[in-house]
């Protein structure tokens, strides 16, 4: 069978397209860009919940908020995104989350407490610490690392790790 051939970082690539017709995801100037084709209720489920995603960036919602919003309870919204992506519904929202955070961090000079209050995050401490989670380093670290030099640019690249 075929594998997705997304961008390399992204949760889809290298997995078989059979169980990802309904979506790809890509990086596009900055923001998620979502494709959907159609396919099954679940499928379609799954692409009103990245479109929601896309809409904007917001740590304070959770899988309750957005299952709410698509009317359906958490746990049926989790098990699709499970079923569907390997990732669930929470894993998703967070890797948006931070996608977004890295792509700020290099391609603008805001501070991380400005990112981690844009981003909804409850406080810049809580927000240092979930990055750290994810990228193994501060977001000042972070920023450096990418930086190098000062001329590197996330949207240099349309995946970054």
């Amino acid at each position: 069978m075929p594998l997705c051939t997304t961008k390399e970082n992204s949760w889809l690539a290298g997995r078989p397209c059979r169980l990802f017709s309904c979506l790809s995801l890509g990086w596009e100037i900055g923001r998620w860009s979502w494709e959907v084709l159609p396919a099954s209720k679940s499928a379609q489920l799954l692409s009103r919940f990245a479109a929601l995603l896309a809409q904007g960036f917001n740590a304070q919602l959770g899988v309750s908020d957005y299952a709410a919003r698509l009317d359906v309870t958490p746990t049926h919204l989790t098990r699709i995104c499970r079923e569907i992506t390997g990732r669930t519904a929470l894993a998703l929202i967070n890797e948006v989350l931070m996608a977004e955070a890295r792509r700020r961090l290099v391609d603008t000079d805001d501070s991380a407490a400005k990112i981690a209050r844009d981003l909804g995050y409850s406080s810049p401490a809580y927000f240092t610490r979930a990055f750290g989670q994810e990228t193994g380093t501060t977001p000042t670290g972070y920023r450096e690392q990418k930086r190098g030099n000062g001329t590197a640019r996330a949207t240099d690249s349309p995946c970054f790790p």
